[in-house]
């Protein structure tokens, strides 16, 4: 890892190569020089917006709430993002969170084009195909055909949609030669993973908050100034309200809800108790694909809470798990060979990925980085 210091630049920690620089010129390399204003960073030569960066921030925000609410008991208040905790200052934190992210998915979309699975990777290509994706949709609706998900898209759901699409078309890819395992590393990889994966029976208990960001009326729906502000108030809320169902016990959690719903009065929640097993998931990967991933993650924890984006839904989902029971044998090497491939290539992926994460060349320019902070 090389890291280059020069004057009025502050070192910034990633497990990458980065340069930081204190001003424009290396920014006019290469044909047009952006505004200071615009960009904060390049990754791998492809630039990072301040758009893009503070829509990331607001995605990794109540990711960096939670670290230093359970780290170091810290309250949160208007001050939060300002004070330090033993060093540590939320939105620096934030920050780091917000550009790891963003340096795997412009790591991702650059593989992609370069395998010709799409044809740009810049902000203003995936616009493009944003507005391509809704004007099918809406075309769609007038014609009475079915679409999955939202009637319209905006930007952060987009990405969700549109990043997941392109990881599924790279792991097709790669699998042909890059990350085609051998049987000896198939058989491995069931040794690993055959007690999480091919228990007979695994059921992870959780309580489901929702707070919906669609409106009923389609037509403000469509505004994408209105929908992006319901947007935005849905996560306000459903982030408040994860202090409060930590600290609820089991037997208090209807008088929880309550507490909840009286709070945000204005905003309608959603309590379910829900059952993940077997018998569910197949229900769930079709109708709520990030939650699905997200229980599958979290499958060997209890008494977890996480909050997700899950745009099929186009709401905010609070999860709390509160109990697992697993049986204590499993199906066999040959029970589920798909399923034995599909596991080893999603984890084959990530350390793919992460290896050129790694080795991403990420060139942050200081000032503009800094000037960028949480709303």
């Amino acid at each position: 890892m090389r890291i280059k210091k020069r004057s009025r630049m502050k070192r910034f920690t990633l497990a990458a190569a980065i340069f930081i620089l204190a001003g424009s010129a290396y920014f006019a390399i290469s044909g047009h020089a952006p505004s200071e204003d615009t960009y904060v960073a390049k990754v791998n030569g492809s630039w990072v917006t301040q758009h893009e960066f503070k829509r990331e921030m607001q995605q990794q925000r109540a990711r960096a709430i939670q670290y230093f609410l359970s780290t170091y008991g810290a309250q949160y208040n208007k001050d939060f993002w300002k004070t330090d905790f033993e060093g540590e200052n939320p939105e620096q934190y934030l920050k780091q969170l917000a550009m790891k992210e963003i340096t795997r998915v412009k790591v991702e979309l650059e593989l992609a084009q370069n395998k010709g699975l799409i044809s740009g990777s810049s902000h203003d290509d995936l616009m493009h195909e944003m507005k391509i994706e809704n004007q099918r949709r809406r075309e769609a609706l007038a014609s009475d055909q079915p679409i999955y998900g939202p009637e319209q898209f905006d930007e952060v759901s987009f990405m969700n949609y549109y990043t997941s699409k392109v990881r599924n078309k790279l792991k097709e890819t790669l699998s042909v030669n890059e990350l085609k395992p051998t049987d000896k590393k198939l058989e491995e990889h069931y040794t690993l993973v055959k007690d999480q994966l091919f228990m007979r029976e695994n059921t992870i208990k959780f309580h489901k908050i929702s707070v919906s960001y669609k409106h009923a009326n389609r037509k403000l729906d469509l505004d994408s100034n209105r929908n992006q502000v319901h947007k935005q108030t849905a996560k306000k809320v459903i982030e408040a309200a994860q202090p409060l169902l930590e600290q609820g016990a089991e037997g208090e959690m209807s008088d929880t809800v309550k507490i909840l719903q009286n709070k945000f009065s204005s905003t309608i929640l959603h309590h379910t108790i829900e059952e993940f097993n077997p018998h569910t998931a197949s229900t769930y990967f079709k109708s709520q694909p990030v939650l699905y991933a997200a229980l599958q993650n979290h499958s060997n924890a209890e008494h977890n809470s996480f909050i997700i984006d899950e745009p099929a839904q186009s709401q905010y989902v609070l999860i709390r798990t509160f109990g697992e029971q697993k049986s204590s044998d499993n199906q066999g090497y040959t029970a589920d060979q798909n399923l034995l491939w599909q596991s080893y290539l999603n984890q084959a992926y990530s350390r793919y990925i992460l290896k050129l994460t790694s080795d991403a060349q990420i060139d942050i320019h200081s000032e503009a980085y800094q000037h960028v902070s949480i709303e």
